[in-house]
């Protein structure tokens, strides 16, 4: 029997350093104040758009849980308002606003809401980190095209000592994709939707707020990845080279959607799992590749 599932993949946030070409690999860099906006923004576009994730994975790294944690508490907000003046709509003689689980209502953003959503946790996962740059982390692109070129290399052709090989960063991006496959597989699609998460060695964090009542997630899971460019784009090669990717996005073809989308530029896919149990089963269509409209509404820095 086919199973498939909905994944979105997000990229965090600005930082100072993508401001000024730094190359920050693993450095825990935060968000800039544009990055905040940035995430806020992703916030509004998600809750305008509806969305409705089952589970949420991010990078341990703090400019991709940040974006994340901004984003879906807006979302998060934004479906309580919704469903509070649904209630209210239903029931015009009470006036005091409540929650799924019938409590008032709470301003606690994310980590306390009441808002009730099938999303409970943001699982923070090291396999989502950016390529490590080793001695190049911290310093600019102009820096490193520099030693390169003494080397007879162009930039994209240079490894700096210590930093990952693009062959290591597939093999963890696969990895991390064989661990989604295996999660839908078995806790999502099982026959009765109850394996035990810890099994996939996931370290879960609080994140999301959840009312735990009577409203059911969406019939397919969709799952959210907050994670970072080098990572996206690395991703897409594999999908595209290991699996057979189609891309329903028109003027892209499959071959040329390899590449680092903008700040919480969001890329969309529908997985198809067959019957076999790894990653070489699935097939895989992009819906909808490194889009940014969100971004307009934020004026530019002078």
């Amino acid at each position: 029997m086919e199973t498939s599932y909905k994944l979105t993949l997000i990229r965090h946030g600005e930082t100072n350093e993508n401001r000024l070409g730094i190359m920050q690999g693993q450095m825990d860099c935060a968000l800039s104040e544009v990055g905040e906006q940035q995430a806020r923004a992703l916030g509004s576009r998600l809750a305008a758009d509806k969305m409705e994730f089952t589970h949420v994975f991010s990078s341990d790294l703090q400019r991709a849980y940040k974006t994340a944690t901004i984003s879906l508490e807006l979302l998060a907000k934004q479906r309580q308002k919704d469903t509070t003046r649904t209630e209210g709509e239903s029931s015009p003689g009470d006036s005091t606003p409540a929650t799924h689980n019938g409590s008032s209502s709470s301003n606690d953003g994310v980590a306390k809401g009441a808002e009730q959503g099938p999303a409970t946790t943001i699982t923070r996962d090291q396999l989502l980190r950016e390529f490590k740059y080793g001695t190049g982390e911290g310093k600019t692109r102009v820096q490193l095209n520099a030693v390169a070129q003494q080397l007879g290399m162009t930039l994209w052709e240079y490894t700096p000592p210590g930093a990952e090989s693009e062959l290591q960063m597939e093999a963890r991006t696969s990895a991390f994709f064989d661990k989604l496959n295996s999660f839908v597989r078995d806790r999502c699609c099982s026959e009765d939707c109850a394996a035990d998460e810890a099994a996939l060695k996931f370290t879960s964090t609080p994140g999301l707020a959840s009312g735990g009542g009577a409203s059911a997630p969406p019939a397919q899971p969709h799952l959210a990845v907050y994670t970072h460019g080098g990572w996206i784009r690395v991703f897409l090669h594999v999908l595209a080279r290991k699996h057979h990717l189609v891309s329903r996005v028109r003027g892209i073809p499959a071959d040329r959607l390899s590449r680092v989308p903008p700040n919480t530029g969001v890329c969309q896919f529908t997985v198809r799992l067959g019957d076999g149990v790894t990653q070489s089963s699935a097939r895989v269509e992009c819906t909808m590749a490194h889009d940014a409209q969100h971004l307009d509404s934020i004026p530019p820095v002078e």
